[in-house]
Formats: C-alpha cells, structure tokens, sequence
C-alpha cells in the first residue's frame, strides 16, 4: 500500500485482530485509519442503500385482519346477516381482494371469518364479536384475535383505504343479488346442527372408491368418514369443515377439542383441493350429490312434500 494510504499519525493501516479476521471488520478499520480520500471511497462502498418497497411486505398479513376488523363499516340494505356464510364463497372473495403482490391462499381461514363477520356487521348493527357468534362460530375461541398483532404504522391510511374499497365493492355485489337469489345461512346451519353421514351412505362412497381406484383408502375408516362428513356440511351450509357437527358431541367424544391438526380435518381441507392425481377426487362429484339431495329434501320438507329417494351411485365404466 502506497504512502498516500498510511494512517494520520504516519503508521501503516491496522489489520484486525486474528480472532476477529474478516473482511466486515478490515472494511471498518480502513474506513477509520486511511487517508480522508480512500476513506471517502470506503464509506461510499459501506453506505447502506434502502430496501425498494415492497408492497406485500410493507402490508403484512398480520395487519390486515386488525386493520380490517379496526373499520367503520356503514350500514347497507339489500341483503340480511342470514345471507352471509360461515366461509367466504371463491367468488366473493375473488371480488374482495383482488391485490396481485398480495395474494391470500383459496382456503385462508381467518381472513374468510373476518370478510365474514364484517359482512354480517353491514347488514346488521352489531358488534365484532356479536357478528362471530352469529355466523354460529364457537364463542370463547378467540376468532377475533391473531398471533403477534402489529399496529398499522400511519404510512398505511391509502392501504387501509384500499381495503375498506375492496369492501363496499364486495357489498355492492351483494346488494345487487335479487332477494329471490338470497340463501339464508343460518336456517340451513340449524337445519343440519346435528346431520352426519350415515354408515350406510358412507359404505356406499367407500364401495364406490374400490371400484375405480381399485384398492381400500389408505385414510383410516373413522377419520374418512368424518372428513366426507365434514364436507357435505360444508358445503350445504356454507360453512368451515372444521365446525362440522361430526367434530362435536354426541359424534365426538366429550371433551374433545378440535384443532386444525386433527388428521379427519387435514384430510377433509386435502380432499376438498380436489388435486388431479389424488385418488379421492373420484368421491367429489358423489359429494355434491349427497350436498344437492340434503337441500332437495329440506325444501321439500319445508313445502310439505314427500322426501325424495337418495340418488344411486353413478355407474363406473372400468375398461
């Protein structure tokens, strides 16, 4: 190194310690024992750059559902607390949130149940906590909270726009719905608070999973049937398989907690993904045969009418 790089006091540069040899700290005593030119150079290489901002991250999922639940929701006409699900149908929620750098899984539970309970919130004067417990989840679980909440810092007020925008526009939508197009939820929910799949019925989907797939599930028999179960609920009631009543006593043992690792709950989110190598894709369609026949059946009961035959399975052609 040249005599225009010795330190102020004539000695040559300092090389750091052995036990502290690398090239951060050789960085740090250069910066600090060179000449005032070689130290602007340094510090020009040292300078940290700002990040570019990220909207995804500047806008963390765990701000959103706060920041959601924080809005002043006006009230709307032209649909009832009844008309909203449990679970946010794909659509609507493809209508509420439509940011690109964000995107949230088809199935984000919590998010759903916020959308949810906010849209319950618009039809209706109440409360956070009281709009939850309407949409028939359990109360005391905490629905309303996340893990590690973190505050909207105030950078984020165009954000928090953005969502309450993507709100009203959701709302709009069901506003437009005509009253006749209305599904009422909560009769539905109290309709089947206590329906399971019956063995007979489930005996039937098993047989009809053999004779395509050619071998037995590989899923255990109880946690199968709870899952199909599961299923079917949900999607004759619009609600979280998780809720099911098959997950809650008499069908459960008492006592029993649920969680989202229950093996019955992970296979009925698996089955519902409906993956095209997945052998049990086969029993969807039967599924929502079983869903159609439950609400025929209500309606026809509503209207005094004799219940309808349960459909056969259909026909499998095995070449």
């Amino acid at each position: 190194m040249g005599n225009s790089d010795r330190s102020s006091n004539g000695s040559p540069p300092r090389c750091p310690e052995r036990d502290n040899k690398r090239w951060g700290a050789t960085w740090k005593l250069l910066d600090k024992d060179t000449t005032l030119a070689r130290r602007a150079v340094v510090q020009q290489s040292l300078r940290k750059r700002p990040r570019p901002r990220n909207p995804s991250t500047a806008w963390s999922r765990r701000q959103v559902i706060p920041s959601l639940l924080a809005l002043k929701i006006e009230r709307r006409h032209g649909f009832a607390p009844e008309n909203i699900p449990q679970e946010l149908p794909d659509q609507w929620f493809r209508i509420f949130w439509t940011d690109a750098n964000c995107p949230f899984p088809p199935h984000s539970r919590r998010f759903r149940r916020t959308a949810a309970i906010l849209l319950v919130q618009a039809a209706e004067d109440m409360d956070a906590q009281q709009a939850a417990e309407y949409l028939g989840f359990p109360p005391g679980t905490k629905l309303l909270t996340t893990p590690a909440q973190q505050p909207v810092a105030a950078s984020s007020d165009e954000r928090t726009d953005e969502l309450r925008e993507s709100l009203y526009r959701l709302v709009d939508h069901l506003a437009a719905i005509p009253a006749a197009d209305h599904i009422d939820y909560r009769h539905r929910r109290r309709q089947h608070e206590s329906w399971h799949l019956g063995d007979d019925a489930f005996a039937e989907l098993v047989k009809h999973f053999v004779a395509v797939n050619k071998r037995k599930p590989a899923a255990p028999a109880d946690q199968l049937h709870e899952a199909l179960s599961a299923l079917i609920w949900s999607q004759v009631t619009g609600s979280e398989p998780c809720l099911a009543p098959c997950f809650r006593p008499p069908f459960a043992a008492p006592g029993c907690s649920t969680t989202r690792t229950d093996p019955a709950i992970h296979l009925a989110n698996r089955l519902r993904l409906d993956k095209p190598r997945s052998p049990y894709s086969v029993l969807l369609p039967l599924l929502a045969d079983h869903a159609a026949h439950l609400l025929a059946t209500c309606q026809q009961a509503a209207s005094s009418m004799a219940p309808m035959p349960f459909p056969q399975v259909r026909a499998v052609i095995i070449e």
